[in-house]
């Protein structure tokens, strides 16, 4: 639960997140751990996981999952 005095911004930037990428043609998954959930630190990780694999990228399809 959280405290009065903080906000779930707060909280997200606090908590560690994994950045995923799953190829479902190859079944290749590439995971990268970020220091805070915050959406720049985030984007450069995908961007990171992204440029590595450019090569192989045919279609880019997004789903995003929420906890809340």
């Amino acid at each position: 639960m959280l405290q009065a005095r903080e906000s779930k911004s707060s909280i997200a930037k606090i908590i560690s997140a994994i950045v995923t990428v799953n190829d479902r043609a190859s079944g290749m998954l590439w995971m990268r751990k970020v220091a805070t959930r915050d959406a720049a630190m985030v984007r450069l990780k995908m961007c990171e996981i992204l440029e590595e694999i450019k090569t192989f990228i045919k279609t880019i399809t997004h789903s995003f999952r929420s906890n809340q």
